[in-house]
């Protein structure tokens, strides 16, 4: 005979926690158990893991790591614009151009950092 013979699950599986995470799940566990059909972790444990659905959040790209990069750009681009008002070689419109593609590589980076903001919260709604 053996352990699942008799029951009406016959798949079981073991978990771990953290101590941090398992403060979580038992501090979610007693939030519950005022209701009589919680009072056992396992009965609130499988209602909620087979209830809850999780939804996959897709971010573009971590900003973090791109921030050095766009800085030095921008550096870049203030040099140029900066030795081009000094020396008179270059045009207006050129130090326009040189202007606008600062301010659209500042744009994709507050875009990047939106998406990142938003994806953070639809994750943390999900919960």
């Amino acid at each position: 005979m053996n352990w699942s013979e008799h029951r009406s699950r016959h798949i079981r599986k073991e978990l771990t926690f953290s101590t941090d995470e398992w403060r979580v799940v038992r501090e979610n566990w007693r939030a519950c158990r005022v209701d009589p059909r919680w009072e056992r972790f396992g009965d609130w444990a499988r209602e909620a893991l087979s209830q809850v659905e999780i939804r996959p959040v897709t971010v573009r790209t971590d900003p973090a790591p791109l921030r050095g990069e766009i800085r030095r750009i921008g550096v870049n681009i203030n040099e140029i614009v900066r030795l081009a008002n000094t020396s008179r070689t270059v045009t207006g419109t050129q130090i326009s151009e040189l202007t606008d593609m600062l301010a659209q590589v500042r744009g994709l980076i507050g875009a990047l950092y939106d998406e990142r903001e938003q994806a953070i919260l639809i994750a943390r709604a999900g919960r």
